[in-house]
């Protein structure tokens, strides 16, 4: 058993990938690149029913569908689709801006300027995702593939991509889109969200960005922007909700996407166990494999003990019998 042992251990240690050292200057991978032809600047207006008062805001949205093809279905925060719920549905407004927009004094933009959109479906609340669609063709923003987030290792290299918020509402084009890297911290339960399931990200998310893709290197869509914490918690961590919730909304509008390839769940549990983002496959089943070995020897080790001590408690009790038998006999 030790010689196995040791030679398992050897072959791991030969498969090992050393995850190599990463420069934050490094240059943005091209897949990542490609994604901003797949983003939309979101500009919303809201206005209450009794007051009259106006508000607007901004955000991100991303194409979904058949990876690689045009797209007029988007994924979006419920916050970016509804104005946080703050107003009747038939009060709020939403468009898909172009580049240069130009507005009115109303606040609206000017014909030829935007792409009126509406709300498919949404959250209504947490987790904070909606799916919209554009009332009209919107040509070139090509569908990205996702991958649910819980195949996903801590680690991870990850790019949050949006657009800036109200401060340069004109700038709406594919170049306009900020992309930062990071990496991912931990998956966690937000109690505070609606135990909204997310993950911890270390890819600053910035004023506008909500609603827009959390992708890998591959521009593979993995969650989805959403909020930061509180000043006191962490001003360098971010929250991206799981794609899973933005897909479930697509399954239940019939609306077909890509699921793209991504490590099994066998590699991302070793993953984080070992705090190894960039084990092989490989490496990862044979340490499954010989961790459920040590796992079930103990178990079989355990019960061959307790049979052995079941059965020395029986000689002992059967000892004690006959020792009283024959003291009473006497």
């Amino acid at each position: 058993m030790k010689r196995i042992l040791c030679l398992l251990l050897a072959l791991g240690l030969c498969l090992l990938r050393v995850p190599s050292v990463r420069a934050e200057t490094e240059q943005v991978p091209q897949a990542v690149e490609q994604v901003r032809q797949s983003l939309v600047h979101l500009y919303g207006i809201g206005t209450d029913s009794e007051t009259g008062q106006r508000s607007r805001w901004t955000g991100t949205g991303f194409a979904v569908g058949i990876a690689g093809e045009d797209s007029d279905i988007f994924l979006t925060n419920w916050h970016v689709a509804t104005g946080s719920g703050k107003y009747a549905d038939d009060q709020v407004e939403l468009w898909l801006l172009k580049d240069d927009a130009k507005f009115g004094p109303d606040q609206r933009p000017l014909t030829g300027c935007a792409v009126k959109c509406r709300v498919l479906i949404t959250t209504d609340g947490y987790p904070d995702v909606a799916v919209i669609q554009a009332l009209a063709p919107v040509s070139g923003c090509k569908a990205l593939p996702l991958l649910s987030s819980r195949r996903v290792a801590d680690g991870t290299t990850v790019y949050a991509l949006g657009f800036p918020g109200l401060k340069a509402i004109q700038n709406s084009g594919p170049e306009d889109a900020a992309i930062n890297r990071g990496q991912v911290q931990d998956h966690l339960i937000m109690t505070r969200a609606g135990g909204s399931q997310a993950v911890i990200h270390s890819a600053a998310i910035e004023h506008g960005f909500s609603g827009g893709p959390l992708v890998d290197e591959r521009g593979v869509v993995v969650a989805q922007n959403a909020y930061g914490f509180e000043q006191d918690v962490s001003t360098d961590l971010f929250c991206a909700v799981y794609i899973d919730y933005g897909m479930k909304l697509l399954d239940q509008l019939n609306i077909s996407y890509t699921i793209a390839d991504g490590p099994s769940w066998i590699t991302v549990l070793m993953a984080n166990l070992l705090h190894m983002p960039d084990i092989s496959p490989i490496l990862a089943a044979i340490l499954f494999a010989l961790a459920l070995a040590l796992v079930l020897g103990f178990i079989l080790y355990f019960i061959k003990t307790a049979k052995q001590a079941q059965a020395e408690l029986r000689q002992w009790l059967a000892r004690r019998r006959e020792k009283k038998e024959d003291a009473h006999e006497d």
